[in-house]
């Protein structure tokens, strides 16, 4: 991002000063930075510190999404009545547009952990009954008025994000070879794109729209060593599929932690176990035929990877192809299914 005349701050590390100063936040330190696809887009800031005597977390954003996080945070506390999945209270916020805003919360209890990706056996049982307990506990309805794109049909919509992702992937492209540079993407991964592509879609024709989280995974939660769950990140509360939530766990488990070790027969068995575990709750939420259901949102979430968190990341080339390579053929054993 540009800096402000010679100051070498972020715009958003200015703006946490300004709220720290109104708000009489008091910063202690930063904790984390956010950023989308690449370290150079920063899009949140989260500032440890006190206010009013007590330990908070300050949350400053600019996303380029999107967004009404501390409203969504607060919809959440209004409707959960869980005894063992709660939020970070939610002290000060304020909106600024449609993408950016702050607000100040609650600081984790110490001593707890997050659960850490990939998930063991066990560990993946314990989040997935944490999930349960959240699609019980967080808002069945929208808590917002639905942007345009939401009150699109399932397949519809998932068109749109598609595209959107091919776009991303298509500007990387074109800069690579602006630079002289060897293309990522051959002729047979958009033949295999528009195959998976029309998989999702057909699969997606009939299946409603649900109000989700959004961003409803390991690393999202929380656990306190007296046993309670915090869900954090509520700035993706969103309509999507039915069947989204599920595909984007096992992406963040596995398709988010793939690495040079990673073999095809370990990450299908991991999927497939995902798929096993998850059957009794989708029959609970009544997820009607969610074999298909699983594989349709798997491959969805595999084109993502490819083509956006893949292929739009600044990822060594080899490193970009290796993965592309291993997720396709996990994408050829689902599509034969």
């Amino acid at each position: 991002m540009i800096p402000l005349m010679k100051n070498t701050k972020l715009p958003l590390e200015l703006e946490a000063v300004r709220v720290a100063k109104a708000q009489k936040f008091t910063i202690e330190k930063e904790i984390y930075r956010g950023s989308f696809y690449s370290p150079k887009h920063v899009r949140n800031l989260i500032y440890v510190g006190r206010i009013a005597g007590k330990p908070a977390v300050l949350k400053i954003y600019a996303d380029p999404r999107l967004t009404d996080e501390p409203r969504s945070l607060a919809a959440f506390h209004q409707f959960n009545r869980s005894n063992t999945l709660t939020a970070p209270k939610l002290y000060a916020w304020a909106m600024t547009s449609p993408y950016a805003g702050w607000m100040i919360v609650e600081l984790l209890p110490a001593g707890g952990a997050f659960f850490q990706t990939p998930l063991t056996p066990a560990a993946r049982q314990e989040f997935l009954q944490v999930y349960r307990e959240y699609r019980y506990s967080f808002p069945q309805k929208p808590t917002r008025e639905l942007e345009l794109a939401e009150q699109l049909p399932a397949d519809e919509f998932t068109t749109l994000r598609l595209n959107r992702w091919v776009a991303m992937a298509h500007e990387k492209e074109a800069a690579r070879a602006m630079q002289g540079r060897k293309r990522l993407f051959t002729s047979q991964d958009v033949r295999r794109y528009v195959a998976g592509a029309r998989v999702v879609r057909a699969g997606l024709q009939e299946r409603p729209m649900m109000w989700c989280h959004g961003h409803f995974k390991p690393q999202e939660v929380y656990k306190t060593k007296q046993g309670k769950y915090y869900l954090l990140d509520f700035a993706h509360t969103h309509l999507f599929p039915q069947g989204y939530e599920f595909g984007f766990m096992v992406w963040a488990d596995q398709f988010m932690t793939l690495n040079e070790h990673t073999s095809f027969k370990s990450l299908q068995a991991s999927v497939q176990e995902w798929i096993t575990d998850f059957m009794p709750i989708a029959k609970e939420l009544r997820w009607d035929n969610f074999t298909d259901l699983a594989r349709v949102s798997v491959i969805e979430r595999i084109l993502g990877t490819i083509f956006a968190d893949i292929g739009a990341s600044d990822q060594p080339f080899s490193v970009k192809r290796q993965k592309i390579d291993l997720l396709w053929k996990v994408f050829d054993s689902l599509k034969k299914e």
